[in-house]
Order: structure tokens, then sequence, then C-alpha cells
């Protein structure tokens, strides 16, 4: 649905202002938080993202930190 809204702004504002935009991409792209799949899964979610921040040089605490924000 946004991906439609944004589509038909860029069309008004190309018309109106004669500027082109290429086609929203949002559909392709995924929402954030999107890949827990559901809440009895976010634990897990957090310790894992929590390790792979560690792997990129960060202190868990802070990758758990970043998860939860």
């Amino acid at each position: 649905m946004t991906e439609t809204v944004i589509d038909l702004a860029a069309k008004q504002l190309s018309k109106e202002e004669g500027r082109l935009f290429t086609p929203c991409q949002t559909k392709q792209l995924p929402i954030s938080g999107g890949d827990v799949s559901c809440s009895h899964r976010l634990l897990a979610f957090i310790v894992e993202k929590a390790e792979e921040a560690v792997r990129y040089g960060m202190m868990k605490e802070e990758g758990e930190q970043l998860v939860k924000q």
C-alpha cells in the first residue's frame, strides 16, 4: 500500500515540478523487525543480534541496546 501511495505522489510531483522520480522499491525491502516473525521468538532474536554485534566489534550489551530501540 505504501508503495502505491509513494508512486502516486511521485507521479503528481513529476507533473507539477517537471522532475522525474524512480519508482518506489519498498515491496522488496524488509520491514524493520519483520524477521522476528512472532513475539515468542523476540528473546532469541535479541540474543542473536547481540552476538552479531560482537562479531562487528561491539560489546554484547551495546548490541542488545540497539536491538531494543
